[in-house]
């Protein structure tokens, strides 16, 4: 399956539709959208829109944290709305709804 992150930035918040599985091999293109969001001033948040996200594993979720922590040295939030039962599961069992704001 192919993967997308769709990033649009609105004001000072980015939302980024994630699309597809997010593994190892995928992660550089969400750190690609936000990491060009990052060198923007003014981003207040990110929000991820996991809707579409078939499959999250260890690396996706090293990746979210990873940004979660440049996004609080910024001062800035992160969320992750609209996950489905397999991406909510796989946040719930490791700990990271509230950290990662999943809504």
């Amino acid at each position: 399956m192919s993967f997308a992150a769709r990033a649009e930035r609105e004001g000072p918040i980015l939302r980024v539709s994630l699309s597809g599985e997010l593994d190892a091999h995928t992660t550089v293109v969400v750190a690609d959208a936000v990491g060009r969001a990052l060198d923007q001033a003014g981003l207040s948040s990110v929000i991820f829109d996991a809707g579409e996200l078939s499959f999250m594993d260890s690396a996706g979720i090293s990746e979210l944290l990873r940004i979660q922590r440049l996004l609080a040295d910024l001062g800035a939030s992160i969320r992750v709305e609209n996950a489905g039962p397999t991406v909510r599961r796989v946040l719930e069992i490791t700990g990271l709804l509230e950290i990662l704001g999943v809504q």
